[in-house]
């Protein structure tokens, strides 16, 4: 599965003055969008390097700037772990190490020019530190495959809404506000920051719907739930919620006796149920040293993705609109992972698997 791209070419000379801007602007997303400050780096590569070395950072800047836009972000946010996000995002979808390494090269060199040739050090803006300081070498400690966990054979990034139930039923105490979580998480694709944010007024419990603050994308984000979850909802407002010595002093829907949960918390009640339904595994170690999991918060929502556009065929500008994708491209990952799953099936099972000679 390749990452999406999106276009960063200057496209007229508005992209191309970055050297006569103040750092304080470029800083500036409004003034001075990713696609902008990509563009103006891209410009000076093309009229200062080899055909062949603008062409790589290009494509690789492409990637970074589809990345950029789906998490929200904007250049000035980045620090060291961001950038070692992005690059093992290219594990996560089966480049091999030295494509990743290459990857994370283009970026250091975007922000090195930043820094060298316009004077933009983008360390100045954030607490992380400087974006350009990630050791490499690091990436050698990753296989080079897709970290995009096989299961019964198959590669498959999401979860299922069979396993979806599994989880439902295997949910650690308080059970109650623990089976709201997690279906809730799947009929709305709300990523995990999101749901922790969700405060009791952004419930209309009439009309079934939620709106709430999303970090990730900073700004509201709307979508309906089913009858099941208003039932249970009902049952945890009107006799568990008010029993967290928290609730007294918090407006966020999931509590706890201390305090609000956190995005990571929500991560873990999603993966300890994994665990007690007999359906979570260990699929692969990061740079970091740190196990990535089968079953993740993130994983609903792909299987949120997976059921709306392959189960029940909702057409991919109603599911992007849906998880708040700022490119359609990024939707349209979705439709290319049930097409690898195809092909992968043609090879195992169907007559593509022949291997006696003809």
């Amino acid at each position: 599965m390749k990452m999406p791209t999106t276009s960063v070419d200057a496209e007229s000379g508005d992209y191309i003055t970055l050297d006569d801007a103040t750092p304080e602007d470029v800083s500036d997303p409004e003034q001075w969008p990713n696609k902008r400050v990509i563009g103006a780096y891209l410009h000076q590569k093309k009229k200062h390097n080899a055909q062949n070395t603008y062409e790589a950072r290009r494509t690789q800047l492409r990637r970074f700037h589809a990345w950029l836009d789906g998490r929200g972000e904007h250049i000035s946010d980045m620090t060291p772990s961001r950038v070692r996000a992005f690059i093992n995002k290219h594990a996560e979808a089966g480049y091999r190490p030295s494509s990743a390494q290459a990857a994370g090269e283009g970026v250091a060199d975007f922000f090195s020019t930043l820094r060298d040739d316009f004077g933009v050090d983008v360390s100045d803006y954030n607490s992380g530190g400087d974006p350009t300081d990630v050791t490499l070498s690091e990436l050698d400690a990753t296989s080079g495959q897709s970290i995009a966990e096989s299961h019964a054979g198959k590669q498959r990034s999401y979860v299922t809404k069979q396993e979806k139930d599994q989880l439902l039923d295997a949910v650690p105490d308080p059970v109650t506000r623990n089976k709201i979580l997690v279906q809730l998480m799947f009929e709305t694709g709300f990523r995990r920051s999101t749901m922790a944010q969700i405060e009791v007024d952004d419930l209309d419990r009439g009309e079934q719907v939620v709106e709430a603050y999303s970090p990730k994308v900073d700004k509201s984000v709307t979508a309906t739930y089913s009858d099941a979850v208003a039932s249970k909802l009902d049952l945890y407002l009107d006799l568990y919620r008010d029993g967290n010595l928290s609730a007294d002093h918090s407006d966020r829907l999931f509590v706890s006796h201390r305090g609000p949960l956190t995005p990571e918390r929500v991560g873990m009640i999603v993966r300890e149920a994994a665990e007690n339904a007999g359906i979570q595994e260990v699929v692969a170690t990061d740079v970091g040293g740190r196990d990535r999991h089968r079953v993740t918060a993130h994983k609903l929502r792909h299987g949120l993705a997976h059921h709306l556009l392959h189960e029940q065929d909702i057409d991919i500008e109603t599911v992007r609109a849906q998880l708040g994708h700022s490119d359609i491209s990024i939707t349209q990952t979705y439709v290319k992972q049930e097409e690898s799953e195809r092909l992968q099936t043609m090879r195992d099972e169907g007559p593509a698997g022949r291997t006696d000679p003809l």
